[in-house]
């Protein structure tokens, strides 16, 4: 299955997103922190999921292949990586989907279905 490769912004930052599959049902996955990132993460499942449904994951700011974070939000983290989230979703134009997050990106998705 093939996972293309869409790029998005948050803050005039590149958001590196990946997409693979077709289906009527949407999929938004999150990696963790330390050496994580999308592809690391979520490749084979992004392939398994695709034959079924349309799936989703993002390089989170600072993370794979999305443009690194020279210093510590003023916010936060936490709450940088929520409004990136929202950014995406945005850009990407999603209404209903599932959000999926290993380790850190389950915090963020814990925070945004808050």
């Amino acid at each position: 299955m093939n996972i293309e490769s869409i790029p998005l912004s948050y803050r005039g930052k590149h958001i590196q997103a990946y997409r693979c599959g077709r289906g009527n049902d949407t999929i938004l996955l999150l990696h963790g922190a330390g050496v994580d990132h999308a592809m690391m993460t979520w490749k084979e499942v992004m392939e398994k999921l695709g034959k079924r449904t349309t799936v989703y994951a993002i390089d989170l700011p600072g993370y794979g292949q999305s443009d690194p974070m020279e210093t510590i939000p003023e916010e936060g983290l936490y709450p940088y990586f929520h409004h990136a989230l929202e950014a995406v979703v945005d850009q990407l134009k999603l209404n209903r989907f599932v959000l999926v997050g290993l380790s850190m990106g389950g915090a963020i998705a814990i925070r945004y279905a808050l």
